[in-house]
């Protein structure tokens, strides 16, 4: 999450952010704390016999406002257990994003909103890092936040404050643009490796 920036921005600001955010949204992903890889787009079949790829492990279904409680890792160095909480996931409507250029091909998405809570509970310092929250839409695919720059009163995303030691509690908002025709069905914390994702359903 980029930091605590308050500041006003002029609609242009945020152009080239949410660009990017949904011409990476428009596939399905393979989420992590990590950019997902970049997948090999191609109309002619391949000539080799393609591996079948591994099942998605199944989720741990929570429900809002229901805590999931793991070791976080904030890079290679630092680590601290959290209990991490959606609170609430609310549907907005495009018009919410009118102090912003949206691009004509994305103006028919919708956005939603998620609310979050994370509360160190380990001895490690997570000052300023980074919790990486995903939505689920009703294809099934995997969408990753809008990097939505600038102060948004609908939903401001914040990374974790300083000093964030143990017993200390943030909170933040998640905004997520589903594309025209699909809902987000559950926001969801995703690892690394084979560990199944924490899932929070939106119903």
């Amino acid at each position: 999450m980029d930091g605590f920036s308050d500041r006003r921005t002029s609609p242009r600001t945020v152009v080239a952010a949410v660009l990017a955010v949904l011409a990476f949204a428009s596939g399905c992903t393979d989420a992590d704390d990590t950019p997902a890889t970049e997948r090999q787009a191609s109309g002619e079949p391949s000539s080799m016999a393609q591996e079948e790829p591994p099942a998605e492990p199944e989720s741990v279904e929570l429900a809002l406002g229901e805590p999931a409680s793991f070791r976080f890792k904030a890079g290679a160095r630092r680590s601290s257990r959290i209990e991490l909480t959606v609170a609430s996931i609310r549907e907005g409507k495009i018009e919410d994003l009118s102090d912003f250029v949206v691009p004509p091909r994305l103006r028919k998405s919708t956005p939603y909103y998620a609310k979050i809570e994370v509360k160190n509970v380990g001895r490690g310092d997570l000052s300023r890092a980074d919790v990486t929250m995903w939505a689920l839409d009703s294809s099934g695919t995997v969408l990753p936040a809008a990097d939505v720059v600038g102060s948004f009163g609908k939903c401001n995303r914040e990374a974790m404050p300083r000093k964030f030691t143990k017993g200390k509690t943030a909170r933040s908002c998640v905004t997520f643009l589903a594309p025209q025709g699909v809902t987000i069905d559950a926001v969801q914390y995703r690892f690394a490796d084979e560990t199944p994702p924490y899932s929070w359903s939106s119903t």
